[in-house]
């Protein structure tokens, strides 16, 4: 399944994650100024593989998996960034030996393998993460792997993304501060698909928005078995959605959402609150 390494991430504890029933006047948390990508690096003890792994990669590799690698290793410092190809230099080496002198419990050997692509993972962007989930999908898997794609770029880096339910919510990328119906709205707009609001979603959509909408198109699934990648599971007391996450899969028969309901992002069993209102397709 190409999912599989996206799921291997441990579940977060879902803490107060879970309420963004929107409130005037909430700015969001502060965060710590970003002190630059190496820094990261020393950050232990986070999950980190979200990112999925097509390798391992050395001297001579060729392939869109290498220029995704170069791609990452830019990100993080080692590469002046530029038009990069698919080919695996000797320059390439001796930059990801580098990166492997500077990454805690790494072999400086100069072969992009799984205990280096740990390391690296936070720094995958999206379009990285989206070709390596899948080559050769329909149409439609192709738009839900976009979708699923701007959410992990949005995980790889949620340290540095702050909570906030301040409309309207920041559309660039990387954003600096999203919530939960914005982070859908955000990943939707760099996806290339809809707005899960429509039209008038992008930089205002909630989860009020987004569930009128999809219920006026008639897309709830029967129950989260039925869930395809980046469909919306709303939860709410009496039926009032107060705040949504999205599918991310199946690991070990647990269902996985991706959560934005306090800082920082979490992925969580989807069941992880006893209040679900519903799953709804993400896309028709």
């Amino acid at each position: 399944m190409i999912y599989d390494s996206l799921l291997d991430v441990p579940l977060d504890e879902p803490g107060d994650d879970g309420d963004d029933r929107l409130v005037p006047g909430v700015e969001g948390v502060s965060h710590e100024p970003d002190p630059g990508p190496r820094f990261l690096l020393s950050l232990v003890g986070e999950p980190d593989l979200v990112v999925p792994f097509r390798g391992p990669l050395q001297i001579r590799s060729r392939g869109p998996a290498v220029k995704a690698m170069k791609r990452a290793l830019s990100r993080a410092g080692y590469v002046k960034w530029h038009r990069f190809d698919g080919v695996f230099y000797k320059g390439t080496r001796e930059a990801l030996m580098e990166f492997q002198r500077d990454a805690p419990g790494v072999s400086v050997d100069g072969v992009y393998g799984p205990l280096t692509h740990r390391k690296l993972a936070r720094f995958y962007d999206a379009y990285a993460i989206e070709y390596l989930l899948g080559e050769t999908v329909s149409p439609e898997q192709k738009k839900r792997n976009a979708f699923l794609a701007q959410l992990m770029y949005v995980y790889n880096r949620r340290w540095q993304v702050a909570y906030s339910q301040t409309r309207p919510f920041d559309l660039r990328r990387p954003p600096s501060a999203l919530d939960c119906s914005a982070s859908g709205e955000w990943a939707a707009k760099w996806a290339g698909i809809p707005s899960p609001s429509g039209y008038s979603g992008y930089g205002y959509g909630n989860t009020d928005t987004q569930i009128a909408r999809l219920r006026s198109l008639g897309r709830e699934r029967d129950s989260i078995r039925d869930a395809e990648i980046g469909d919306p599971k709303f939860y709410g007391r009496g039926g009032d959605p107060s705040h949504v996450a999205y599918y991310i899969g199946h690991k070990e028969g647990v269902a996985r959402v991706w959560s934005f309901g306090s800082y920082p992002a979490k992925i969580l069993d989807a069941s992880y609150r006893h209040d679900s209102i519903g799953v709804y397709a993400l896309l028709a």
